[in-house]
């Protein structure tokens, strides 16, 4: 059978643990590693920030992708991903900021690519990339701004919300932004109190991302 090229017309459901379909043979795992992305030390400088940790993330997702093409099939895959979370804390310990890094999976004869995280909720997202807040609920966009991150134009979207800080309830102000390089979607994600809030300090620190 002749490859298949996509137009990536592609439905990814989420099946965690599933199988692609009754009778179906499991497919092999397709492994993938991301690279991590960063901030500088030299970007830190004079930012109040400082480096809190790195570390290797397991990312595994298993599902089917929908194709429409030349022929009409599904194609089930299981991923298993290893990923990095860098993380940044201002001086006082209350604002963080996050680069939650994955590689996109590529199936063997399918022009397609498929993203770890899939269909996570934004919630999830925020709560992923950065170790200070849990629970990050009623986020409701604030607004859009625009900044150059790895060279590309890129949208972070500001939200407002509630988290858990120490155990405590806080008004925050959240930032996400994403962006692909090099065959990885990294996710960089900014979480604040309300009342710090300091989005010339964070602006810093998302366009100085190196990956």
């Amino acid at each position: 059978m002749r490859h298949v090229r996509v137009a990536l017309l592609l439905t990814l459901v989420v099946l965690a643990g599933c199988n692609a379909g009754p009778g179906d043979r499991t497919p092999e795992p397709i492994e993938a590693e991301a690279s991590a992305a960063t901030v500088p030390e030299g970007a830190l400088s004079g930012s109040g920030f400082s480096e809190s940790a790195r570390e290797e993330v397991a990312v595994d997702r298993s599902g089917t992708l929908s194709i429409s093409g030349d022929v009409e099939m599904n194609l089930g895959y299981r991923v298993r991903a290893t990923g990095w979370r860098s993380t940044y804390r201002s001086a006082d310990g209350a604002t963080v900021f996050g680069l939650y890094t994955v590689p996109l999976a590529e199936p063997e004869r399918v022009d397609a690519q498929i993203d770890p995280l899939g269909n996570r909720s934004l919630s999830e997202i925020v709560a992923a990339a950065q170790t200070a807040y849990s629970d990050p609920d009623e986020l409701e966009r604030v607004q859009n701004r625009t900044v150059s991150i790895l060279d590309a134009e890129t949208t972070v979207q500001q939200f407002a919300g509630t988290a858990t800080r120490d155990g405590e309830t806080v008004a925050v102000t959240v930032y996400v932004a994403t962006v692909d390089h090099e065959g990885d979607r990294i996710r960089a994600v900014a979480v604040t109190p309300r009342e710090a809030d300091n989005w010339d300090t964070l602006r810093g620190l998302f366009e100085n991302t190196a990956h």
